[in-house]
């Protein structure tokens, strides 16, 4: 899982009244004894293709526009060092640019920057600054489909434990439950057993993904 910032994790907690047993928490707090969510089928994060069927007709333009400043950004930082871009940004009027923010920035998994101002300066450095308002715009839309999204699957997880057989769960160790709606896949809960004293570095790809220790 992401363990930098305050990156947050679906998870069930069993010790919990019905209406909290489902939650979202910072990976700081993550401890053994929860049970972790994770998309096992249909792959990659389960809040985009949710966000998306929200977005409509409009997902692919707005897909494709933050791609585009994304793509932009990497290629920059690429070319002129992360220590060149994260100066120019901060001279460009960015509030928070750093090594570990510009970082997050470029990651598909991450929408936009939360403040517009740290979003300008991006736009100012990868020549997007003539169209920097519409740009922020979709990034808002995006975010908000996101909070849908989020909020959707939280709903369909409380109704789905509720119902399920917890005996079964704690016994098992983990369970599958299926999410609503085209290409929207199923996550699968795992009790944690213990928790890395140490930060691994793996690849993208299998962030919020089962692997085994082998795969590494």
């Amino acid at each position: 899982i992401e363990v930098e910032g305050d990156a947050t994790n679906l998870v069930i907690d069993l010790n919990q009244e019905k209406e909290q047993r489902v939650r979202r928490i910072i990976h700081r707090n993550i401890v053994p004894g929860l049970y972790i969510l994770l998309r096992t089928t249909g792959g990659g994060d389960y809040i985009v293709p949710v966000a998306d069927q929200i977005l409509g007709d409009r997902a692919e333009e707005l897909r494709e526009m933050q791609g585009t400043w994304k793509a932009r950004l990497r290629l920059n930082a690429k070319q002129n060092s992360l220590e060149e871009t994260v100066s120019t940004l901060l001279n460009d009027g960015s509030k928070v640019a750093s090594y570990q923010n510009l970082r997050n920035w470029m990651q598909d998994r991450t929408i936009a920057t939360h403040d517009e101002d740290d979003f300008l300066a991006i736009m100012k450095l990868v020549g997007l600054q003539d169209s920097a308002q519409q740009y922020w715009n979709a990034m808002k839309d995006i975010r908000r489909a996101h909070g849908r999204a989020g909020r959707q699957i939280r709903r369909q997880l409380m109704q789905q434990v509720n119902k399920s057989d917890l005996a079964e769960l704690e016994r098992v160790g983990f369970m599958e439950f299926a999410l609503e709606g085209k290409n929207a896949g199923s996550l699968t809960a795992y009790r944690i057993k213990t928790v890395a004293r140490q930060d691994i570095e793996v690849s993208l790809r299998q962030i919020d993904t089962p692997f085994t220790l082998e795969d590494m």
